[in-house]
């Protein structure tokens, strides 16, 4: 009995290592790329703080007795929810224009339209994406009776729940495009600019995503990238056809990064229009995260914070 024991546990032992893998195990190039992958051992790559809890713990984190993240429970935080009955015209507004998208919203096949060049994605939870800054045909705002131009410097996603709510719903995917002003006299204290895109779910999906995940899956299958590997080339990105929404209709106003150290010095942009992603698309994202990180929450979402006396402005619409 206990020898039939000791194969019936053998046996299922087998089957589990296959149906967890998802893969055939006669598959040679599916255990070569399974041998390739580099789980690391932190949950998440972030800085001392992770999604288990989605912010609620972040104001209380500590590090040699002291709070570790103060501006947490500010305020002026990021991410809002957003009631599009309750908007305020931008003409009420004191101290802070539109922004002129400029050349972000000029096709990049034209002279002055802005390509995102040398691009390189890390693949891990939030898939962060860097690339050659951009030098002319900046965005701009007025902000305080100075106008300032701002320099993208990354972009990212939040995935399966959006950061941002509108009137009350969450999307499935959210995509901040960071921009910091030029030439700040500290980069600690510079004004910082995002522009935050939904995506909802659609049997269309969407280009960019497709080409996403066809060269990410692309270098995993030949081995020249893992997952948590950072840095990894990937096409250059024209930022009005692939990142864009149709419609250029947006809610306006002053918060803060919605990561740790939450800081209050973001004047944020979030288009109100979606793009749209497929059930197929989404799966990218669980695949780096849990790649990359096996402990990985693969929802990367800070809940709401409290608008306070805060207002919210249309713009373009």
């Amino acid at each position: 009995m206990a020898s039939r024991r000791v194969c019936l546990l053998g046996a299922l032992f087998a089957v589990l290592s296959v149906a967890i893998e998802g893969h055939s195990a006669s598959s040679e190039a599916s255990v070569a790329s399974k041998a390739r992958r580099q789980l690391k051992e932190e949950p998440n790559p972030n800085d001392g703080y992770d999604y288990m809890q989605h912010g609620f713990d972040w104001p209380g984190l500590q590090e040699g007795g002291t709070t570790k993240y103060p501006a947490c429970s500010g305020s002026n935080q990021s991410p809002i929810d957003i009631n599009t009955n309750q908007l305020m015209e931008p003409s009420s507004r004191s101290g802070t224009s539109a922004v002129s998208l400029n050349g972000l919203n000029v096709d990049g096949a034209q002279a002055d339209g802005i390509t995102l060049t040398n691009a390189k994605v890390d693949l891990e939870q939030g898939m962060k994406v860097t690339f050659d800054q951009p030098a002319a045909n900046l965005p701009t705002i007025e902000i305080g009776g100075t106008t300032k131009s701002f320099v993208p410097i990354q972009f990212h996603f939040h995935h399966f729940l959006s950061e941002h709510t509108i009137n009350g719903i969450h999307y499935p995917l959210e995509l901040h495009i960071v921009m910091q002003e030029q030439d700040p006299a500290d980069v600690a204290t510079a004004q910082l600019a995002v522009i935050g895109i939904m995506y909802k779910y659609s049997e269309n999906g969407d280009a960019f995503l497709n080409s996403l995940q066809t060269q990410i899956e692309g270098k995993i299958g030949d081995g020249t990238a893992s997952y948590g590997d950072t840095g990894v080339s990937i096409d250059n990105i024209n930022v009005k056809t692939q990142l864009l929404p149709s419609s250029l209709k947006y809610a306006g106003y002053d918060g803060s990064l919605t990561t740790p150290g939450c800081d209050e010095r973001v004047k944020w942009h979030v288009f109100t229009t979606p793009r749209e992603v497929t059930r197929e698309q989404m799966k990218l994202f669980v695949d780096v995260t849990m790649g990359a990180h096996a402990g990985a929450d693969v929802v990367n979402n800070r809940m709401i914070q409290d608008l306070g006396d805060r207002e919210v402005y249309k713009y373009n619409y």
